[in-house]
């Protein structure tokens, strides 16, 4: 048996180092896992990550555990990250360590310089999809996004493995771009590092403010910018405040559009029933998923959605609109409600049902934290992502 597989990662999270400041190493948990698993099956491999890190963070590489090590690039701005990736390439590559796979985090970018490398290096080449490039709404969010595509769509048609976060992403890759379905694998960024909290639900309630103590709370949790379509979020609010009288709106993250979000809530007269956390560290989202009642995700698009596995964490049922992530994760009048995109009528409804009737909420719930458990596994995630790496 072949005792080595080389991983060689491009990406721009800088979260994977230790110094970096306000994080809890949640993206640097996922990859310690991930080699973990590697190291199991092979046990002389090592995964290289080349991550963007801004100058002005110190630390530039860090040998994580004896079988993952990263490499940051100091780079002056985003912009320059791709240099980055060149400065480090000899450091990297030192001593004869060549890469067996070159996967990237985004099949445009670090992923033309990853195709590059890849057949340079003569190794697999695994483009990562995380987003849902095939929809409008995606192209239309950045100015780039439809050269992205562009690039994208090449990059994954010559790639030798492509890994989607989500069997309806798969699907989409397969059928529009008539690309073998033996290429693509389904392997999601979705290790959960946390585990459920224990307690009455009033007391976490309490915990974030008091008066929330008998009240009903629907929750979000994430990123502030287009995508996540809060806007459409806050308007299923006004109309879920409508229906039922004790119910409070949470909303945990922080982002470009935090600021519009807090003033059309003022602008609807909400503010009394909202509450913002901002930016939540990982290891308080354990009691914040308990103080929930439901779980609300408006967005626009949702190639994964690992909000989703973390409310079934805390046994709390979700109202989402009908991405290729969501579709993979909820079943429909099982463990929550799928809604069309865009529908703040539909998405107000299953959100009201849920909060009117404890036993439905409670049976969602408990099925949601067994589909966790059973299906979204740390150990079962991570095993799918080496796979994606066997298999290339």
């Amino acid at each position: 048996m072949n005792q080595t597989l080389n991983i060689l990662i491009l990406g721009k999270d800088p979260t994977l180092f230790a110094s970096t400041p306000g994080t809890t190493q949640d993206t640097r948990k996922r990859h310690i896992a991930y080699a973990e698993v590697l190291r199991r099956k092979y046990p002389n491999s090592e995964v290289r990550i080349i991550t963007y890190t801004p100058a002005s963070q110190p630390i530039q590489t860090e040998q994580v555990s004896e079988g993952l090590r990263i490499y940051g690039t100091g780079s002056i701005h985003r912009a320059t990250y791709l240099f980055g990736i060149l400065k480090r390439l000899p450091k990297v590559l030192a001593k004869g360590w060549r890469p067996d796979v070159v996967t990237v985090q985004t099949p445009w970018e670090e992923g033309s310089f990853g195709y590059i490398i890849a057949r340079l290096l003569k190794a697999k080449y695994l483009p990562q999809l995380h987003c849902d490039p095939f929809t409008e709404a995606w192209k239309k969010e950045h100015w780039l996004n439809p050269w992205r595509r562009i690039v994208a769509f090449w990059l994954l048609k010559h790639a030798d493995r492509i890994r989607t976060d989500s069997n309806e992403l798969r699907e989409k890759v397969i059928k529009q771009l008539g690309i073998s379905a033996e290429k693509v694998q389904t392997a999601a960024l979705a290790v959960v590092n946390f585990h459920p909290v224990s307690g009455l639900k009033s007391d976490f309630k309490k915990k974030i403010a008091p008066v929330l103590e008998t009240k009903k709370i629907v929750l979000f949790v994430g990123l502030f910018y287009a995508p996540k379509n809060l806007k459409l979020w806050v308007e299923a609010a006004e109309q879920i405040s409508q229906q039922v009288s004790e119910v409070a709106f949470v909303m945990a993250g922080n982002g470009p559009l935090f600021n519009d979000i807090q003033l059309l809530v003022q602008q609807k007269k909400l503010t009394e029933q909202f509450y913002f956390l901002g930016s939540v560290g990982y290891e308080k989202l354990p009691e914040i998923y308990a103080a929930a009642d439901v779980f609300l995700l408006s967005s626009n698009y949702e190639s994964f959605g690992r909000v989703i596995l973390e409310a079934y964490m805390a046994g709390v049922p979700v109202v989402s609109t009908a991405g290729v992530g969501p579709k993979d994760q909820i079943e429909h009048g099982t463990t929550g409600f799928l809604v069309p995109v865009g529908d703040s009528r539909a998405i107000s409804d299953g959100v009201v049902n849920l909060l009117q009737d404890d036993d439905l909420r409670r049976r969602f719930g408990k099925m949601g934290q067994e589909k966790m458990m059973t299906q979204f596994s740390k150990e079962a995630m991570s095993e799918k992502v080496v796979a994606t790496w066997e298999n290339a």
